[in-house]
């Protein structure tokens, strides 16, 4: 029985060392993952910081973008418009040539029938003499 008492009494303080192991153990294992979710959380302060940033810098190049398409498009508005005022010139000057054109036919035209009332009239003059008219 002496012996069952001593074996009772190793296995409680057998057991209360347990405990007392286990219990410093799980407050190592505990105080490691507090510092390893901190460790965690600085990293994602980081990485959010790292993404605000990165968000700046596409705001950035958006602005930019926006910018230089603005001044690209206002480049190729001018050229345009340079172009349809060349084009506006080409026209006016055919259109003023077509007019002088015109005017050169119509005088020329004007011409013709003056001669041919005076050769009409010629015929005429012509006909009366010899008796025909």
């Amino acid at each position: 029985m002496a012996e069952n008492k001593e074996l009772i009494k190793y296995l409680e303080n057998f057991e209360e060392r347990l405990k007392s192991f286990v219990k410093e153990e799980v407050a190592v294992v505990k105080k490691e993952l507090k510092e390893e979710v901190a460790g965690v959380k600085e990293e994602v302060a980081g990485v959010k910081e790292e993404v605000a940033g990165v968000k700046e810098e596409v705001a950035g190049v958006k602005e930019d973008l926006k910018k230089e398409f603005a001044r690209y498009t206002g480049i190729l508005m001018e050229d345009a418009q340079h172009k349809f005022e060349i084009l506006a010139e080409g026209i006016q000057t055919i259109d003023e040539k077509l007019s002088r054109e015109k005017e050169e036919h119509q005088q020329e035209h004007k011409g013709i029938e003056r001669r041919l009332l005076v050769h009409e009239a010629d015929i005429s003059k012509l006909n009366r003499k010899v008796g025909l008219g």
